[in-house]
């Protein structure tokens, strides 16, 4: 991940009133394991289309990797395993992302009815634009995005090095 980017999960709605039981139990040494999140709460539909329809599909590496966006704005990638959804990932480039964009991000989590989960604060958040923005607006990758020089010497500092 570079320093710039926020990254997201989505959470299935169903999934966040028990969300700190499955966001503790799905901690792996490889990070956060989103597939028991899907198990049981595929999205209705065909998550392809809903997906199509707020962001252009991109060419993947793996048939069992979409994506849709773009690498230097919005994200999104989908996860399967066995034609199985297993999580939903987006990577937000904060310095090309616009309020219109999160926007569209918004609509997408309400469309699939999911949460979105904040990787950096571990924090879950509605899929409301004014709320994503100020979480963004906080997050370490604005941060360095506004000031890398000085995002970098504070880190030095408080690290010691």
């Amino acid at each position: 991940m570079a320093l710039w980017q926020f990254d997201l999960e989505l959470m299935p709605d169903h999934v966040v009133c028990d969300a700190p039981g499955c966001i503790d139990e799905n901690i792996t040494d490889d990070g956060l394991d989103t597939s028991n999140w899907w198990g049981n709460n595929q999205p209705g539909g065909d998550f392809r289309h809903i997906i199509d329809n707020i962001f252009p599909p991109l060419k993947s590496w793996s048939s069992d990797v979409l994506r849709w966006g773009a690498e230097d704005a919005i994200l999104v990638e989908a996860f399967l395993a066995d034609d199985t959804l297993e999580g939903i990932s987006v990577r937000v480039d904060v310095r090309n992302a616009v309020r219109d964009s999160i926007a569209e991000l918004t609509k997408l989590a309400i469309a699939l009815e999911c949460h979105l989960y904040v990787m950096e604060t571990q924090k879950i958040v509605a899929a409301d634009v004014d709320l994503l923005l100020s979480h963004l607006a906080k997050s370490s990758a604005v941060k360095f995005a506004h000031d890398p020089k000085g995002y970098v010497e504070r880190i030095a500092r408080e690290t010691g090095e």
